[in-house]
């Protein structure tokens, strides 16, 4: 099998606000022959029970957001055995509902 280089990935949001207490969705938007995603919260692997990573690992839901989550910034990183990417980084702006 021939790999091309991967695409640089880019972060989608579900919602266009970020409100405290609200569900908040990142999505790995990304091309090419990715074999893995993964996710990055100010340089470590993302860990918590308000933190929920779909089955692919391609989505990353912040439950019941806080200002907390402001820290960011947040980044996603494809793979395959021969290219790596990461996107641009991501920063919440959590306002007060």
């Amino acid at each position: 099998m021939i790999y091309a280089p991967l695409s640089k990935p880019t972060i989608l949001t579900s919602n266009n606000t970020e409100v405290e207490t609200k569900d908040f969705s990142l999505t790995c938007n990304a091309t090419g022959q990715i074999h893995a995603y993964k996710w990055f919260i100010n340089g470590v692997a993302p860990a918590g029970r308000r933190i929920q990573l779909s089955p692919d690992r391609r989505t990353l839901t912040l439950r019941s957001l806080t200002r907390r989550d402001n820290k960011g910034p947040y980044v996603c990183e494809i793979e395959n055995p021969f290219y790596r990417n990461r996107s641009d980084p991501f920063t919440l702006d959590v306002a007060c509902e």
